[in-house]
């Protein structure tokens, strides 16, 4: 039977086991491992933002959006007094939807900014549109 203090040094050594052939250089990890710490995630190959990510100065209120081709997708989370979570996901398809839905929001009255760069977000979706 292993008592704690072996357990751990155990787990930990099983932990910084590497496999073989794998160093820890990005010139001895395969090509297609190397090529993925190229592009910064959340930005599409030709530079524009896919996925924003926006939370309250208190932390309680969270925004994801994320550009579809032709859509919208945006999700709100909100952290209650009594420890529980609401959230809500939207999907938009047109610019009037996205607006009205932003306009009855009521964080655009305690968190006007962060609603401000959440609109900037959908309008640069929409805008590519035409």
């Amino acid at each position: 039977m292993l008592d704690a203090h072996t357990f751990t040094r155990t787990a930990a050594a099983r932990r910084t086991r590497r496999a073989p052939g794998r160093g820890t250089k990005t010139s001895q990890r395969p090509t297609r491992v190397a090529a993925r710490g190229l592009r910064p995630p959340g930005v599409h190959p030709v530079g524009e933002q896919t996925t924003l990510r926006l939370a309250s100065s208190d932390g309680a209120i969270q925004l994801l959006a994320r550009r579809w081709p032709s859509q919208l997708y945006v999700e709100r989370s909100q952290q209650l007094p009594g420890g529980s979570t609401v959230t809500l996901s939207v999907l938009f398809d047109s610019a009037s939807a996205f607006e009205s839905w932003c306009g009855a929001d009521p964080a655009r009255f305690g968190e006007p900014l962060m609603l401000a760069q959440l609109c900037r977000f959908g309008h640069e979706v929409f805008g590519e549109r035409g």
